[in-house]
């Protein structure tokens, strides 16, 4: 598998955003407004430096996986980590983890988490990673809906 660091100054960075859109698109179910914070914020952020973005490609060039991360000077943030469901339970979604701790040159990054997905993220950021649990919120992004946030709370 190889793994390649997306940032503002990659040649094929606008073909990347487009292949990585639909990994993020399905998230939309928990994230209702994530197709145009992708295609906007994330995007521009991309273009601007301050958002980083991990494009993990099958031997046949296929794009396996992505995370995306955002490194500011008041913001470290793990945003988003998504396998292919044919390559899902490979390692490869911990590898795109300890990849953009690496990038992020941080290893508690704020990261949030929702109450639906919180059963597949919460073991693996406190066990492996030391993450903290530090609060919890009711419809920061969905009505009555919780959001975890480790490392840090909602701002």
């Amino acid at each position: 598998m190889n793994i390649e660091l997306i940032d503002a100054h990659h040649f094929e960075r606008d073909h990347v955003l487009a292949e990585t859109f639909p990994f993020v698109a399905n998230l939309d179910l928990y994230y209702p407004s994530i197709s145009t914070w992708f295609a906007q914020s994330f995007s521009q952020g991309l273009a601007q430096g301050k958002n980083v973005l991990l494009a993990a490609r099958g031997s046949e060039g296929r794009l396996e996986g992505v995370a995306l991360g955002k490194k500011t000077a008041t913001e470290v943030k793990m945003q988003c980590v998504r396998v292919a469901d044919s390559v899902s339970n490979s390692g490869l979604g911990i590898t795109l983890m300890d990849r953009m701790l690496e990038t992020l040159e941080c290893t508690k990054p704020l990261a949030t988490v929702s109450e639906e997905m919180l059963h597949q993220y919460s073991r693996i950021f406190v066990k492996r990673y030391g993450f903290s649990l530090d609060d919890v919120a009711k419809g920061a992004y969905r009505p009555r809906k919780l959001e975890y946030y480790f490392n840090g709370a909602r701002g």
